[in-house]
């Protein structure tokens, strides 16, 4: 029944039809996250490391740090700026959930099962509007499993990026309301979308943010919208950043401490491109990408993503549905598989690029083009009903045997509070490519978070057990070096009697050193945001606050409008 009725039947008809739609894309999502419902978790690449990660986030918040950029248990104990460069998104999610269930295994599996859900409710929200219902539930589920995404859930363990790609599609509907409605609450609500998203993974924000701009130039050359959608359209690009620069300025910023730049020339960037026949090798695999097309994992598209693809190329040859929305997402589809391909060698070889380290990433962007491309191929047939439906089940029959897991490690405390020594966190739960600067020499034993002099007879007092303020009474007769237990890092300040200390050096092992008068001294060690840190903060504040004031002031209008309206 057409939901246009205006009679009590049809509404409780088109009422009925979305929640079988809901209940259906809910089902679907649950059975291709089955392994989550296991007891312990699934073996990946990233191992326990959300679990370590999320364990030294919560950590850090309960310390007072509200925006944690440090974690004091990593690397054995010394400290370790991950969330200050990775994206948090997936970890302020899994911290929620670990609010509401008090485990840390939990919190975990639920943000990735959060994320789940988001992807093929996103997209059938984006696609309905211009394709059938039907359509956009086979474009949410050609979405939802295409096996890069259960490759970075099962495989890979990559939350980060899962969870940016559950968001995107939601990114696309906040600009298509705003090309439809450009006001400013439609301006806001992109602006967020986009901010999350470009929260959630540092690598997929850059990829997404490109393939959104992508798209809308695209659109600007074949559609040709009006000049007050392009301005609006660009505002919220803006506004969506300078929401998300109290992550994205201090960590561009801050990368001249670290050693990223080193970890990435470790990777070579061209050796991963995909090879043709990969796209459709529908073999499986638990290894790594490697050099070559000898690849232990797989790097396909999937068998019914690229019979989807053909029949949207079948329709837009035929000059079938809406051929400016299939020319635009194929010229997408088209320039993504040639990335990928040997033939973008060259590309990938510029400074840039390399950073990327892996460009079959961009299978993330192929899934989207192609959950596109089906539904609008699909609805452009003109198929309907029960041809829809065996559509739908040869999708989830031929796609939901890889949502699977090869082993699981079992989680004996729930709360995951690892033995509580440092011994657990001996590694960063990565590369090395947030490692200080100054550490030129690991240390090799775990850190005790301990005040050092050099003065054999000098007496050390701690005061207090706050990690990210805290207090020594040193009594030195000679005074000399004091070595704190920590990794140097320019956040950290430290103040003999009150007197702030600007001379900070570093041992072999990176740890900070400092000079001490001889006699009784009060030192204070204390993490402070740096002055970069406190502008990338203002300029978020500043934004939110700018879009808070835009929204009521529309708001009033709009209601000072109809009071006038109703005066006539």
């Amino acid at each position: 029944m057409d939901e246009a009725s205006g009679t009590s039947q049809g509404r409780v008809s088109v009422r009925t039809v979305r929640l079988a739609v809901g209940f259906s894309l809910g089902a679907v999502a649950l059975a291709a996250h089955w392994p989550l419902f296991h007891a312990g978790l699934f073996v990946s690449d990233e191992e326990l490391h959300w679990l370590r990660r999320l364990s030294e986030f919560d950590f850090t918040i309960h310390q007072g740090q509200w925006w944690p950029r440090w974690f004091p248990n990593l690397e054995w104990g010394h400290g370790y700026p991950y969330p200050n460069f990775y994206a948090p998104g997936g970890l302020w999610v899994s911290w929620f959930f670990l609010l509401l269930s008090a485990s840390y295994l939990t919190g975990v599996k639920a943000a990735f099962l959060f994320a789940g859900l988001l992807a093929p409710f996103g997209m059938y929200r984006w696609l309905r509007p211009r394709v059938s219902r039907m359509a956009a539930v086979a474009g949410a589920l050609l979405y939802l499993l295409a096996p890069y995404h259960l490759l970075n859930i099962f495989v890979r363990g990559n939350l980060a990026e899962y969870l940016a790609m559950g968001l995107f599609p939601w990114v696309l509907w906040g600009f298509e309301r705003l090309a439809a409605k450009q006001k400013a609450k439609d301006i806001a609500l992109a602006s967020v979308l986009l901010c999350l998203f470009q929260l959630t993974h540092t690598l997929s924000a850059l990829f997404g943010t490109g393939f959104l701009v992508g798209w809308l130039l695209l659109r600007l050359l074949v559609q040709r919208p009006s000049q007050s959608v392009l301005i609006s359209s660009a505002v919220t690009l803006g506004v969506g950043t300078l929401l998300g620069a109290i992550y994205w300025l201090p960590a561009l910023w801050d990368a001249r401490y670290v050693r990223v730049a080193t970890l990435a020339e470790q990777i070579v960037a061209a050796d991963h491109v995909i090879y043709p026949w990969q796209l459709l090798d529908p073999r499986w695999g638990w290894g790594y990408s490697v050099p070559g097309p000898a690849d232990q994992i797989s790097l396909q598209m999937g068998l019914p993503q690229f019979a989807a693809v053909v029949l949207a190329l079948g329709a837009l040859w035929r000059g079938r549905g809406d051929r400016k929305s299939l020319l635009v997402w194929t010229i997408l589809f088209i320039a993504l598989i040639l990335l990928l391909m040997p033939i973008s060698v060259p590309l990938w070889q510029l400074p840039l690029m390399r950073m990327i380290q892996f460009p079959w990433r961009l299978l993330a962007w192929v899934a989207v083009a192609a959950a596109a491309l089906g539904a609008m191929g699909l609805d452009a047939w003109g198929f309907r009903g029960k041809v829809i439906w065996a559509i739908v089940i040869v999708i989830c029959l031929t796609t939901l045997v890889f949502a699977r897991a090869e082993f699981f490690r079992e989680v004996n405390n729930i709360n995951f509070i690892p033995e509580v020594t440092r011994e657990h966190f001996r590694g960063n739960t990565g590369e090395d490519d947030y490692l200080p600067k100054w550490v030129l020499e690991k240390p090799g034993v775990p850190s005790l978070w301990r005040l050092l002099s050099r003065d054999p007879q000098a007496e050390i007092e701690f005061q207090g057990d706050e990690y990210f303020d805290r207090r020594w009474v040193i009594v030195s007769p000679s005074g000399g070096l004091v070595r704190y237990d920590i990794y140097r890092y320019p956040n950290w300040r430290i103040s003999i009697d009150g007197e702030p200390i600007d001379d900070l050096t570093s041992a072999m092992d990176g740890t900070i050193v400092f000079p001490c008068p001889p006699g009784s001294h009060v030192i204070r060690i204390r993490w402070v945001a740096t002055p970069v840190q406190c502008v990338a903060t203002g300029i978020s504040l500043l934004t939110a606050l700018g879009l808070l004031f835009a929204m009521v002031g529309s708001t009033l209008r709009s209601r000072r409008g109809a009071i006038a309206d109703e005066g006539r």
